[in-house]
């Protein structure tokens, strides 16, 4: 079930990647996030109050995956969640497989550069 975790894109990087070699990845978390209607209008109040919630939460996960950053070499690529519940990291293929196997971990996506179509 953590391989799902894993984008396909990035399973396959993982794969072409020496066991020391590092990758910059995406974690999203696995948070209990906005509630009510999908789709409804939201006052700025209630869309504070949800990214709150979705911090919190995120936030929560954070010493645990320390924990597996630290044993595979990996690290944090920001200081906190950012207000979708993902943050950016640095780990080794190993790193990132064990980031996965977490029950807070909702999936894991390759951290990409954004470029504009011609």
């Amino acid at each position: 079930m953590a391989e799902s975790k894993i984008s396909r894109e990035l399973d396959k990087r993982l794969a072409t990647l020496s066991p020391e070699g590092k990758v910059h990845a995406i974690l999203l978390f696995a948070t209990t996030g906005e509630q009510g209607r999908p789709g409804a209008r939201r006052t700025p109040g209630q869309r504070r109050n949800a990214i709150h919630r979705v911090r919190a939460d995120a936030e929560q996960a954070l010493p645990e995956i320390d924990r597996v950053l630290a044993r595979f070499g990996g690290r944090r690529l920001a200081d906190h969640v950012n207000a979708l519940g993902s943050l950016p990291v640095e780990a080794t293929p190993a790193g990132i497989r064990a980031l996965a196997a977490s029950d807070r971990v909702k999936a894991i996506l390759e951290d990409q550069q954004i470029s504009l179509l011609r």
